[in-house]
C-alpha cells in the first residue's frame, strides 16, 4: 500500500473485499494481497493433483460416522477409557483452507493451511 493508503483507518482496509490481509509465515509481519492474486494462488495450489484430490461431495459426515464407530468400538473393547468418548465431535464442520503468505521466499507465494473446526475438550 502507498503512504496515503496507510493513512486511512485500518478498518477501511480490513473490510475491503479487494484486499486480503493475513499474518505472514514468520517475523510477525502482515501481508496485504490483492484479492484476485490470493484467489489465483489458492486455485493454483489446489489444482496440483499430486497434492490434492478433487471431491464430488463433502465427506465430513461419512468420516464422522467412521470415527465415531471406531472410537465407540475401541471403548467397548476396553482399550480406551470411557472418557475417550469426548473425542467424538457431535456436529463436525468441514475444515477450511487458507493461505499463509510468505514474507521472504518469493519462489513460493504462500503455504496452504487447513483450519479444523473443533478441538476435543481435555
Amino acid at each position: 500500500l502507498t503512504y496515503p493508503h496507510l493513512n486511512v483507518q485500518p478498518s477501511t482496509h480490513c473490510n475491503n473485499p479487494d484486499w486480503v490481509i493475513k499474518p505472514a509465515d514468520s517475523g510477525g509481519a502482515v501481508v496485504v494481497w490483492c484479492a484476485d492474486l490470493y484467489r489465483s494462488e489458492a486455485r493454483r495450489q489446489l489444482s496440483d493433483t499430486s497434492s490434492y484430490l478433487s471431491l464430488d461431495h463433502d465427506p465430513t459426515d461419512e468420516h464422522q460416522t467412521l470415527i465415531s464407530l471406531t472410537i465407540s468400538d475401541i471403548i467397548t473393547s476396553g482399550t480406551l477409557p470411557s472418557k475417550a468418548s469426548k473425542l467424538i465431535i457431535p456436529q463436525p464442520r468441514t475444515a477450511g483452507f487458507y493461505l499463509l503468505p510468505k514474507s521472504a521466499n518469493r519462489s513460493v507465494l504462500a503455504d496452504p493451511l487447513f483450519l479444523l473446526a473443533h478441538v476435543p475438550p481435555n
